[in-house]
């Protein structure tokens, strides 16, 4: 392949974002640090949400905050993706390299460890390909969402 064409093709690669949700009307602030990040640099946002287990419809409040976050990340333009899995740091790891993402925003760490004492989060970053940036949204940011998608 002739080297110039090959690095034409490089600036011209589209970032892609992906913003990891939890089932909280707090997800919001997460969809608007991707939606950022994407209109920033012309990227593609995809939200993902992986269910631990197998068992996705657990309750009504589930499925309607779901549906909510779905509903706010389909009129940023996202691609929408939900997952049911037991190992979720794996599946998010599998994940982002499969779609070849470039960001993964996610929320700050809680502080709650896993009976193998990591923490969720580590766990994720642990899971995640090296080349993979990281943007950690601290839980205290919280701002007009309707300024962002209108």
């Amino acid at each position: 392949m002739n080297p110039y064409r090959q690095e034409m093709q490089l600036q011209f690669k589209r970032k892609k974002i992906c913003v990891l949700i939890t089932v909280q009307e707090s997800a919001k602030r997460l969809i608007d640090q991707g939606l950022s990040e994407a209109a920033a640099s012309g990227g593609e946002l995809h939200l993902l949400h992986v269910q631990k287990g197998r068992d996705l419809l657990r309750n009504k409040e589930t499925i309607r905050l779901l549906w909510s976050l779905m509903e706010y990340g389909g009129r940023c333009g996202a691609e929408i993706h939900i997952l049911c899995a037991e190992n979720t740091a794996d599946t998010i790891g599998d994940f982002v390299s499969l779609q070849k993402i470039d960001t993964v925003v996610m929320g700050e760490p809680s502080g709650r460890r896993s009976a193998n004492g990591e923490t969720e989060f580590s766990s994720i970053l642990l899971a995640l390909p090296e080349e993979t940036e990281v943007i950690s949204v601290p839980a205290q940011q919280a701002y007009d969402h309707s300024k962002l998608i209108g």
